[in-house]
C-alpha cells in the first residue's frame, strides 16, 4: 500500500455472516478495524419444488 492511499478505509463484505465461519470472520475483521458489511442468503420461496 502506498502512502497516498493509506488513509482509505478497510472495507470487507462477508457473505454467510449470520452464523458459523462467516460470523467469526466478520467479527474478527471488525476487531481489526475493518468496516464490515454482512450478507446472508434469503431462500427464494418460488424455487421450492411442489410435492403434489
Amino acid at each position: 500500500m502506498t502512502k497516498e492511499n493509506s488513509t482509505l478505509p478497510q472495507i470487507a463484505l462477508v457473505t454467510g455472516a449470520n452464523k458459523g465461519i462467516g460470523l467469526a470472520i466478520a467479527r474478527g475483521l471488525g476487531e481489526r478495524g475493518y468496516q464490515v458489511w454482512v450478507a446472508r442468503a434469503i431462500p427464494n420461496e418460488g424455487s421450492r419444488r411442489s410435492t403434489r
